[in-house]
């Protein structure tokens, strides 16, 4: 149903984020053709005019993570510059929004793929020992 309505309106950010948040709430057995599909989603939705500025945070984040899991993150170039080619679709589709600097997401070592994320509100669910690995 959410993805209905993201193809309905895909400048919408709030369709994204309950959309996202809604993915890391399910088990799947996959992670890798999990990502896979989500990031064709993602590349889809982000190529239609007036596309979110979510996203494209969420494609950005999604690419990190598969390059993470694949151990490519630090060691392909190709990888760099892609992430970094994200990273400028991404600042030129937020460009004139107020710029924030509270992390919504948080990074982990917690799960396989998008439930490596932590979002604010289960972060302040979790004791300090347990939350975020340095």
């Amino acid at each position: 149903m959410m993805e209905e309505n993201i193809e309905d309106d895909v400048s919408n950010n709030a369709n994204f984020r309950i959309w996202f948040r809604a993915l890391r709430a399910l088990e799947v057995e996959d992670t890798t053709s999990e990502l896979d599909s989500v990031f064709k989603k993602l590349d889809k939705w982000t190529s239609l005019e007036n596309a979110s500025s979510n996203a494209f945070y969420y494609k950005y984040i999604v690419k990190f993570i598969q390059a993470y899991e694949e151990g490519t993150l630090e060691t392909s170039s190709k990888v760099q510059t892609d992430l970094n080619d994200l990273l400028v679709d991404l600042r030129n589709s937020s460009e004139g929004m107020l710029k924030i600097t509270i992390p919504f997401e948080w990074f982990s070592d917690y799960g396989l793929g998008l439930r490596r994320l932590i979002s604010n509100s289960e972060l302040s669910q979790m004791d300090r020992m347990n939350a975020i690995k340095t």
